[in-house]
């Protein structure tokens, strides 16, 4: 860890890797089942006790209390999205999701296989996405 010079701390590796995608998944997941026409309606209870029935992927992420700085990242992004298209907010998130996941692949298979030529890594690509 480094201190950074405003007062915070800066943490790297393969732990916060993790955690960047382990995050993302979770926005993912409490959207994607809502996505379609076979989507399914969520049910969220906040604080109060205030319930809203939906299946929309704005309003969902808009109820969700995101603390993760990846995580709040998508919802951001599907806010962006909502504002200037207004619709596809649920596409933005499984995209981003499923974007950090394959970057997270091909760094790991990067730092494994620092040794291989780039023919060998370019298909243990490709197995490790099958």
């Amino acid at each position: 860890m480094a201190t950074l010079a405003i007062d915070g701390e800066r943490t790297t590796g393969q732990d916060v890797r993790n955690q960047n995608v382990t995050a993302c998944a979770a926005i993912a997941n409490s959207v994607k089942t809502s996505l379609g026409p076979d989507g399914l309606d969520k049910m969220i209870v906040d604080g109060v006790g205030d319930v809203t029935i939906t299946n929309d992927g704005a309003t969902i992420l808009q109820k969700l209390e995101v603390e993760h700085p990846a995580a709040k990242c998508l919802v951001q992004l599907a806010h962006l999205q909502d504002k200037e298209v207004g619709d596809g907010t649920t596409s933005v998130v499984i995209i981003g999701m499923y974007g950090q996941t394959i970057s997270y692949i091909i760094l790991k298979l990067v730092v494994d296989c620092r040794n291989l030529t780039l023919v060998n890594f370019s298909c243990r690509v490709i197995e490790e996405g099958k």
